[in-house]
């Protein structure tokens, strides 16, 4: 009975890559909006607040299951939960920590479902 909770976690890893859709959907859209008022963006902007409602609903279901998003940004590279994809310079933020996250990673409770792929800081060429 302790698995039963870990039970969907198949669905939500097939589930989770149509949430990062709605959200690349929600970015595009949002980036072209360009501020022309017409018709056309009266139609995108509805068309736009429907995607994010399906979004919103979307996620509400995935974290009433326990599905969490996986923190990354200015957090220290954790392999358990990060898969870096690279590194890159940095005079900001210390090596190590993670500059930026390519690909959201999820948690089910406390079992990664899919890790954040993440670029990671390191030390300027010339210290």
């Amino acid at each position: 009975i302790a698995n039963n909770k870990y039970a969907n976690s198949r669905l939500i890893a097939n589930i989770l890559p149509v949430l990062e859709e709605l959200d690349l959907a929600i970015r595009h859209t949002e980036g072209n909006a360009g501020g022309q008022p017409d018709v056309q963006s009266g139609v995108n902007q509805s068309l736009l607040e429907g995607i994010k409602l399906i979004q919103r609903k979307l996620t509400s279901v995935l974290e009433s299951e326990g599905v969490a998003a996986i923190e990354a940004v200015g957090l220290i590279f954790n392999p358990l939960e990060h898969e870096a994809l690279g590194t890159e310079e940095s005079d900001e933020i210390e090596p190590g920590y993670v500059t930026q996250m390519l690909r959201p990673g999820f948690r089910l409770h406390d079992r990664v479902v899919r890790p954040a792929q993440v670029m990671v800081a390191r030390a300027p060429e010339d210290q």
